[in-house]
């Protein structure tokens, strides 16, 4: 009796190995993955527009071999665009009140602003404001980053700066604002979080700061 249960329960492991297995094949996609980092949006935030990039990253992942974490909204399976790894990105349109993004073992409650007062209990989140602004909606990486497509997957690359900054900041307005001459200054994202910040003019720390990491 002893090995009949042994073996029954082997079969039973067996066949739901299986099942797992059949699972991951079809979809790629897992319900924990590997470690994931998210960039956009932040945890527990107001979103000023529900029409959001969820943009993360897995900073393990090799190409083409990731498997990627499963995606819900509100408990409903998401999508994950064709972007190769280690970058994720799903295009979400989320209405307004709270809602819970759930990244394979990670949750993200956000709360989207609209045109009703925000509740109470979520007035102490900060606003997360999404560069461009709110009514940009989705954006195109390839606007700001070097990006090349291949067997219907999009590689992201490293982001064109400053070129793409300036295409919306000129150099003038950037040296009136920094009191700072331009060429040192090209690696914006070291100070700008330039996907969306809850932080005034997107900084990623506080001014004196940023600039004691260069100048006594």
């Amino acid at each position: 009796m002893r090995g009949e249960g042994h073996a029954f329960r082997l079969g039973a492991l067996v066949a739901g190995l299986a099942v797992v297995g059949a699972m991951q094949g079809v979809s790629g996609e897992r319900p924990g993955g590997a470690h994931v980092r998210v960039v956009f949006p932040a945890d527990r935030c107001v979103l000023e527009s529900g029409k959001i990039d969820l943009l993360c990253v897995m900073p393990e992942a090799k190409p083409g071999k990731a498997l990627r974490p499963a995606l819900r909204v509100d408990r409903k399976a998401r999508k994950w665009e064709p972007y190769e790894a280690p970058v994720l990105l799903s295009r979400l349109q989320l209405t307004e009140g709270q809602h819970d993004i759930v990244v394979g073992p990670s949750k993200l409650p956000v709360y989207v602003h609209g045109k009703a007062e925000t509740p109470e209990e979520f007035r102490a989140w900060p606003v997360l404001r999404a560069h461009p602004g709110k009514d940009e909606g989705w954006r195109d990486c390839e606007a700001c980053h070097a990006v090349t497509k291949q067997g219907g997957r999009t590689k992201l690359g490293d982001p064109r700066e400053p070129a793409a900054c300036l295409g919306c900041h000129t150099p003038q307005a950037f040296e009136a604002v920094h009191f700072h001459p331009l060429p040192p200054l090209t690696a914006c994202h070291l100070c700008h979080a330039v996907h969306g910040s809850s932080s005034a003019s997107l900084l990623r720390a506080p001014v004196k700061e940023l600039c004691q990491r260069c100048h006594d």
